[in-house]
């Protein structure tokens, strides 16, 4: 009959006792292990999110399954959940010089004019920030390196400024008004063409083109020209300002000047119709008198006339009475008449003289004609 060894018998119990101590040391020793190496490489389930961050929680297939904007611990599963930390707060790319030590300082801005002038930016900045709600762009795009999303934004920032300001002339680039143009275009078409990369264009530095000095110094002059023509433009405004006050005060005193003539003018109306009244009050007076003189004058000629009509009247009833006698008298009356002619004659008798000549009878005729 086969005996079991008493001394092989504790061993295989004692042997059968230890085997789950050994098997929870190695499990302990494995978590123990693990708990390092997540300590060591950051996943150990919890990440604090801050203020100024935003969590993406990529699945292990890679799509990303939520966002948390809210700031605290988030819990995930390790090696199963992939967390993206990416921040909010604004970011700026400049363009200045001839290169950085990182993406986000690169070199200047070099443009082109729609004629082929060319030049440059020398600091030019823009600031950019995550849109709201498109950090899951933002991350399948440039992951959550901040440098990849500058370089992101240079490509685009370049290539629409220099599409942009392609669009203008050398001497409208100049212009404040051109500039702010091209810049607010500029950042329109940023946000655009960023929008579907989850990034925000938020301010676009002030935009100081420099040229080659050559084109700076008659840029400098045109503008000292274009202050000229302004400061003449304003004493123009100016000069036809005080004209129009001058012009204005001399209405002014013309307006006071034409009243006073106006008054004077009414009171010399006002003198000359008393005085035609008076005139014509004389004059209706003188007119009277005259009247009443001329009637006066009338009736005393009409009673002279009428003296001298009785009184020629008899003269010629007398001279009719003398007619008539003289008529009734005849040859007598003439005669008379004709001796009282005659009595006022003086005769001059000459001796008769026997010459014939009749020299001396007109001599005689003559003389007696001039005593008569």
């Amino acid at each position: 009959m086969f005996q079991r060894n008493p001394g092989h018998s504790s061993l295989g119990a004692r042997g059968g006792a230890a085997l789950p101590d050994v098997l929870a040391a190695v499990v302990l020793s494995l978590l123990g292990c693990l708990c390092a190496l997540q300590r060591l490489s950051g996943a150990a389930g919890v990440a604090a999110v801050g203020d100024e961050e935003v969590a993406v929680v990529f699945k292990g297939s890679g799509s990303a399954s939520r966002v948390v904007e809210q700031p605290g611990n988030l819990l995930f599963v390790p090696y199963v959940d992939d967390v993206r930390l990416l921040s909010r707060s604004p970011e700026q790319l400049t363009m200045e010089g001839e290169g950085g030590a990182d993406a986000s300082h690169v070199s200047r801005l070099l443009l082109r004019a729609n004629d082929g002038s060319r030049f440059g930016l020398d600091s030019f900045s823009i600031q950019y920030a995550l849109v709201s709600g498109g950090a899951r762009e933002a991350v399948a795009d440039t992951g959550d390196d901040p440098l990849a999303r500058a370089g992101l934004v240079e490509v685009w920032a370049r290539s629409v400024l220099r599409d942009q300001f392609g669009l203008y002339p050398t001497e409208e680039i100049s212009k404040q008004e051109t500039l702010r143009e091209a810049s607010e275009a500029c950042k329109a078409i940023l946000n655009r063409e960023l929008a579907p990369h989850g990034i925000e264009v938020l301010e676009l530095s002030t935009i100081r083109p420099k040229f080659d000095p050559a084109y700076e110094q008659a840029v400098e002059r045109r503008q000292v020209a274009l202050q000229e023509i302004e400061r003449l433009k304003r004493k123009l405004v100016q000069l036809e300002t005080e004209r129009g006050e001058r012009v204005a005060r001399r209405r002014k005193d013309k307006v006071v000047e034409l009243k006073v003539l106006e008054d004077q003018i009414s009171k010399a109306r006002d003198a000359t119709q008393r005085e035609g009244v008076n005139r014509r009050h004389a004059t209706d007076l003188y007119a009277a008198n005259r009247l009443q003189a001329g009637e006066l004058e009338r009736l005393a000629l009409e009673q002279k006339a009428h003296g001298l009509v009785v009184r020629y009247q008899a003269e010629a009833d007398g001279l009719t009475l003398q007619m008539l006698a003289l008529e009734q008298r005849g040859e007598a009356a003439v005669r008379e008449a004709l001796i009282e002619t005659l009595a006022g004659v003086e005769f001059e008798l000459v001796p008769y003289s026997l010459d014939a000549a009749p020299e001396g009878v007109r001599v005689i005729e003559q003389s007696v004609a001039g005593k008569h």
